[in-house]
């Protein structure tokens, strides 16, 4: 009886996953979820008791990797103190890993999420890389006449987390996207100290 139960919920989850790509979470219906999947709005109900817990069943999974991922990198985990470097390599490639496991999630957090909890998900992802910049750039500054001027760091998030976006949304082909974000990632991050 519990693989019927899982079916429906993978039914509904697939459903709402695509309903909330189409329409985002603000114009998604529970009712066109349902009829997507298949099963009576009644039903859809014994799963997930409104549409914030759905949205958070598609969402919640890539919303709580990026920010661990982002967060580890505040800490300078990515940071190579003794060679004073970023391992960009390293952290590109799971930012890739985190898209590749949730390609269609990440995207409906992006573009999706507007009149949800995460509608200023982006946002606090560009503030999160901002700080993770800010920490480089201080850590720089003590060896040099760096300026950590925390609207500069702001710039320079945003434009990495909207660069990163118009690749994800640009190409289906998983080895492209591995190879864009690497080489647009590298060419922002490799010898940053040596252009600021």
């Amino acid at each position: 009886m519990q693989i019927l139960k899982d079916e429906i919920r993978d039914s509904i989850y697939n459903a709402a996953l695509k309903e909330f790509k189409e329409k985002g979470y603000e114009k998604a219906s529970m009712r066109s979820i349902a009829k997507k999947a298949g099963v009576s709005v009644g039903n859809m109900y014994r799963y997930f008791k409104n549409k914030d817990d759905l949205f958070f069943a598609v969402i919640g999974p890539v919303y709580n990797e990026l920010i661990k991922f982002i967060s580890q990198q505040k800490s300078l985990e990515a940071f190579d103190r003794e060679t004073e470097n970023l391992n960009i390599d390293v952290q590109a490639r799971e930012l890739v890993e985190i898209y590749l496991k949730y390609k269609e999630e990440l995207l409906i957090l992006i573009d999706g999420s507007k009149g949800s909890k995460y509608e200023g998900a982006k946002e606090e992802i560009v503030k999160l890389v901002q700080n993770v910049i800010i920490n480089i750039l201080e850590v720089k500054a003590k060896n040099s006449n760096i300026n950590t001027e925390p609207y500069f760091a702001y710039v320079l998030s945003k434009s990495v987390i909207e660069g990163v976006i118009l690749i994800l949304k640009h190409y289906e082909d998983d080895e492209k996207v591995r190879g864009m974000v690497m080489q647009f990632v590298g060419f922002v991050f490799k010898n940053f100290d040596d252009r600021i």
